[in-house]
């Protein structure tokens, strides 16, 4: 898979803008619904879950599943498998409390607005890697830059956990009263 320069890419973005203008929809809409009724906390611990998802379908023998039923199922299955075990520990190591959960005012709103984004990015970044390279020339030149660029797979793995635990320790930090009082 051979990659384009940021140039050929805003010229092909201009050219062909649905793609790329519906996944940064996707990001922006998706980040900001989201964060505005999930919450900090939540949010960081489905960051976790996403991990641990992740984790557990990089380990399943996917392939030798997928030759079961076909082996054109691949990516949906793999894709579907990650998400399912998403839902599933969302479900059973998430909160019981029912109904969405709006930003409170102990969280700093644009602290939940970052950390929504990123793990939106996050999932539409995982969805595109299991994608195979031979259909990699289908997705949209800025989305295949930016969300499946193997360069930038570290960085969307590393990303939203340390900001998470950046956030973190910040909100220790103030939470803390100073020594000798």
């Amino acid at each position: 898979m051979q990659f384009q320069s940021l140039e050929a890419i805003t010229d092909n973005i201009i050219a062909h803008p649905q793609w790329d203008i519906i996944v940064l929809l996707i990001l922006i809409a998706g980040g900001f619904f989201y964060g505005l009724s999930t919450g900090k906390a939540k949010i960081a611990a489905r960051i976790l879950y996403t991990y641990a998802a992740f984790a557990v379908v990089s380990a399943l023998p996917i392939e030798r599943l997928a030759s079961l039923f076909s082996d054109e199922n691949v990516f949906f299955l793999r894709a579907g498998v990650f998400f399912l075990f998403f839902l599933l520990l969302s479900f059973f190591l998430g909160s019981r409390r029912s109904g969405g959960r709006f930003i409170s005012s102990s969280d700093s709103w644009w602290r939940v607005f970052v950390l929504s984004f990123l793990q939106m990015g996050l999932l539409i970044h995982l969805a595109l890697y299991f994608i195979p390279e031979e259909e990699m020339e289908f997705i949209a030149p800025l989305t295949r830059y930016v969300f499946a660029h193997p360069d930038l797979h570290i960085w969307w793995l590393v990303l939203p956990l340390a900001v998470t635990i950046f956030f973190k320790r910040g909100e220790r930090s103030i939470e803390k009263p100073p020594q000798g009082q």
